[in-house]
């Protein structure tokens, strides 16, 4: 091989790759100019062409040119594929392919019905053709990986069940693909590794191989055959003497040095004139959520921004998935930008919304499942036939949670909402239809391009998330082969999981703005600065996939790429990124739910480059510091509050909350912004305490109007479990949940306490006075110039003697301090409805009653025969009048609470700030 000895040129890795290769190219083809077209250049990346074209004119100092031509590896496979006489017109694209797999995989379930959860697992995306695929790569077969596994001590269920399975499903789907006389990627890889003739390439008069990192075993017998046999270069960006030597995956230079190994290649030349660059200042962030990730990432955009050019600046996106946050920093800050990457079409906005209404039909219309999907922006703000939309959602889940609707039906609401409901049916009925599969995908479609017709803002958008994911869908639909039913929901899963795996690319102008790229794209790229967020172990570097079928021991042993190397390369990307670089910025997140920063950080503090700043992040003073709440009673507010007051007037309810905070109560009924509702399936003790007060009052009301005695108890039980079953309906959801019968078995007894306990009531002679069960009664106390309307009912009331005793149902009794009159005081139920009874009909109270319903059913007295009347009077002087004085007094305001423990329930508490309670 003596003549590829010298065809191996590298360019410093702290020098810019692209502009050192087009000063070459330009260098060494000035006879050729204008006309560069003889001239093949094959890259890693799209990207890269670009850029050289725009260097190479400005090496040439010209206007104009016909430029080399330019291939990605991926594009140089197929051109000798196709070469070769591979069958492209009958090559199945990945989706077609992965439609192959499961029906091979469906075929076996019964066989290996066993391993259904391993079945489930490898049909999941397309993790299983991405390991063959790997495998055709790098020239090994399951035959070879079979042989050292029996050979070595591995897992038996790995060795019996889960490698044997991958073999024949593989054998399997390849059968099945030479049966119906179709091809794939593996065909591709096969016919290149043993076909390629590299004098398909002679027209050329110069090849470069440029910018490659760790090529394929196919790759590499590509590029051998290259240099073998035609003008052409190898061009690295890498290090041309460490690169000679064996080098091991703790170098950054590693895939290097094992390329030239694999190419048996022993010169290298560096095509440096001894330049050097200044190594680059790097600021490294310990950071604590990615909130604060986002305000460092913009203070790093301003700096950055007063000492480079925009288009000179690049955020490198680590972790793809904070994509919206970056530009949401850059948009808000008013920063241009150019956003130049693989994203995920996972989190396009047509995805997300075919994923909710999946989950809404799979749960049968679920109201949890409804509500997230009608709050999608799609559906919120889409006006159809001239209707709004989020008008008639806002009051659909309104209707929901006060009907304790736990299940969304069409029919039941149309009449109210007609054109959402019809809009959801639409939605609904589209992914549930049993259709062939083209028109089924063929019909998700059609209701994406109406939805999105019912979206204004978006149609003027034209956003490529939207372009990407229809064209996904159209790929899906256009099947070349007849393929069989499937249910509706099934079918969409297996659409959506296929599409998770999907990038759409985004391209803009690279010479203008904030350049936000991948770290992939980003290969082989110039810039000033870089902006790295999310230096954290496990995105940086990335695990990967690769790993769930192999053993590493196995991996290296066979020949495959294993996790130390694969980590090399970010080693690799790493010391590429941030070489020749002016400015980098580095920020990691540190909290639990994240694994530890990069150990590429820890490299550079070891070498002293850097250090990490662990300071607090300081907010900016614009934002809002929560300071304790307080409202004047102005003239409008005082005249909305004698509103109140002299109309409907105040219950009880509505002077503990005063009490425990008068900035709730002008929160709650001056501006009258409603408590947060929900349906609660899964109830806890308020919700089971309101489930009994309603047993228990249609109990009394209508089941046993004159009580009943020990010999009665099976009856009577029975009819207040029939009650509680009733209640629970009613109170919780109208549909329950199974577990929630485990639940109402636990309230059961404790409603059999209560007979018991009532039982005995009985025979000291009290009866429950059913005519007075949640009777409404009121009265009036003239406080100034203003008459105050009170009113309330009481849960129950008890008479024995001619006395009457009032009865609060509580599933937790207060704490004494707060039913004791005194500065405490909050519980005004049972003395107020004392003293309005007293008002309206002149009875006598006996006494003021809790009826615990808790675990331990007791009655707790608050005031007795004895007592009740001081306690009344006390009440009344003490509390009442004073409180209401306080009220409507204009000169006090609604103040903030100082105590933390009645802000622990209070549904306002986000509103004033409170956190820590």
């Amino acid at each position: 091989m003596p003549a590829a000895q010298s065809k191996v040129r590298t360019i410093p890795i702290d020098q810019p790759f692209l502009r050192g290769l087009a000063t070459y190219i330009a260098d060494k083809h000035k006879a050729s100019l204008p006309d560069l077209s003889r001239v093949l250049i094959v890259f890693p990346a799209q990207r890269n062409k670009l850029y050289l074209r725009r260097y190479l004119l400005e090496a040439l100092g010209a206007s104009g040119m016909m430029p080399p031509t330019m291939m990605t590896v991926r594009e140089l496979l197929g051109a000798i594929y196709e070469a070769a006489g591979g069958r492209t017109a009958l090559t199945l694209s990945p989706i077609e392919r992965s439609f192959f797999l499961k029906e091979v995989i469906d075929t076996h379930k019964v066989e290996f019905w066993h391993d259904v959860p391993f079945l489930r697992f490898i049909t999941i995306g397309d993790r299983l053709l991405t390991f063959f695929d790997e495998l055709a790569q790098e020239h090994v077969t399951i035959d070879q990986i079979e042989e050292i596994v029996e050979a070595g001590h591995y897992p038996e269920k790995y060795v019996a069940d889960e490698l044997p399975i991958m073999k024949q499903i593989y054998h399997a789907y390849r059968n099945r693909l030479k049966e119906e006389q179709y091809c794939d990627a593996i065909d591709m890889y096969t016919t290149v590794y043993g076909q390629f003739d590299p004098q398909q390439f002679n027209e050329y008069t110069h090849i470069v191989i440029a910018g490659l990192i760790a090529p394929t075993v196919v790759e590499v017998s590509v590029i051998s055959r290259i240099l073998e046999s035609l003008p052409a270069e190898l061009i690295l960006h890498s290090d041309c003497t460490a690169i000679m030597k064996s080098l091991n995956t703790d170098h950054p230079l590693y895939a290097h040095s094992r390329l030239m190994q694999a190419l048996a290649l022993k010169k290298a030349r560096a095509l440096s004139k001894g330049f050097r660059s200044a190594p680059p200042v790097i600021h490294a962030r310990r950071l604590e959520s990615i909130s604060q990730q986002t305000l460092y990432m913009k203070e790093c955009l301003s700096s950055a921004l007063t000492r480079h050019e925009p288009s000179r600046i690049a955020v490198i996106l680590t972790d793809e998935t904070i994509v919206d946050t970056v530009t949401e920093v850059l948009r808000t800050a008013g920063i241009e930008y150019n956003l130049s990457a693989g994203l995920m079409l996972a989190q396009s906005i047509l995805y997300c919304f075919l994923q909710l209404l999946r989950d809404v039909t799979a749960s049968n219309c679920h109201y949890r499942a409804l509500f997230a999907f009608l709050r999608h922006p799609l559906v919120k703000n889409a006006v159809v036939d001239g209707t709004p939309l989020r008008k008639h959602i806002y009051h659909l889940e309104r209707k929901m949670i006060k009907q304790k609707d736990n299940y969304f039906e069409a029919e039941k609401y149309k009449k109210d909402y007609a054109e959402l409901c019809c809009f959801l049916s639409e939605c609904v009925s589209t992914i549930q239809k049993q259709r062939p599969i083209d028109e089924y995908l063929y019909g998700i479609a059609a209701l994406l391009d109406r939805v999105i017709s019912y979206n204004e803002d978006v149609v003027t958008k034209r956003r490529p998330d939207i372009k990407a994911l229809t064209e996904e869908l159209n790929s899906l639909a256009q099947l070349r082969f007849e393929r069989k039913h499937e249910s509706g929901v099934d079918m969409l899963d297996f659409a959506l999981s296929l599409m998770k795996q999907v990038r759409y690319t985004s391209y803009g102008d690279p010479m203008k703005g904030v350049q936000v790229i991948g770290v992939l794209e980003a290969r082989n790229l110039d810039f000033d600065c870089i902006i790295l967020p999310s230096m954290n172990e496990g995105i940086f570097p990335t695990r990967s996939e690769k790993d769930l079928f192999i053993n590493q021991s196995v991996r290296k042993e066979v020949g495959l790429p294993y996790d130390k190397e694969r980590e090399n390369l970010f080693y690799y990307y790493f010391n590429e990124l941030t070489n020749g670089k002016r400015e980098v910025y580095l920020s990691y997140i540190e909290e639990e739910t994240r694994d530890v920063r990069s150990r590429f950080i820890d490299f550079l503090i070891d070498q002293g480059v850097t250090s990490v700043d662990e300071t607090k992040l300081r907010l900016e003073s614009t934002v809002l510091e929560y300071l304790p709440r307080y409202v004047t009673k102005d003239a409008h507010v005082f005249k909305r509050l004698r509103m109140i007051v002299s109309g409907k007037g105040l219950s009880p309810t509505h002077l503990r909350d005063y009490c425990q905070c008068p900035y709730r109560f002008y929160l709650k009924y001056i501006l009258r912004i409603q408590e947060p509702e929900d349906i609660v399936e899964e109830p806890g003790a308020r919700e089971w305490g309101n489930a009994m007060h309603r047993a228990l009052h249609y109990f009394y009301q209508y089941d046993v109007q004159h009580g009943y005695t020990e010999k009665d108890v099976e009856r009577v039980r029975a009819l207040l479990d029939e009650r509680l079953v009733t209640a629970v309906r009613n109170e919780i959801a109208r549909i329950p949940k199974k577990v929630i019968e485990f639940d109402i078995e636990l309230y059961r007894r404790r409603m059999a306490q209560v007979i018991k306990s009532d039982v005995q009531r009985f025979e000291e002679g009290f009866r429950v006075v059913t005519e007075r069960l949640e009777k409404y009664v009121n009265a009036d106390v003239l406080i100034g110039d203003v008459r105050v309307n009170l009113f309330g009912r009481a849960d129950r009331v008890d008479e024995r003697d001619s006395m009457y005793y009032v009865i609060d149902y509580k599933s937790k009794v207060p704490a004494a301090k707060h039913y004791a009159v005194g500065s405490d005081f909050q519980e005004f139920q049972l003395p107020l409805y004392a003293l309005m009874m007293i008002n309206q009909t002149h009875d006598r109270i006996g006494g003021l009653v809790y009826y615990d319903l808790s675990r331990s059913v007791r009655i707790v007295s608050v005031a007795d025969e004895d007592t009740v009347e001081t306690y009344l009077n006390d009440f009344r002087e003490k509390i009442l009048i004073p409180t209401l004085t306080e009220l409507l007094n204009p000169d006090v305001p609604f103040s903030q609470t100082s105590e933390p423990e009645s802000c622990r329930y209070c549904q306002y508490k986000h509103m004033c700030g409170v956190t820590d309670v």
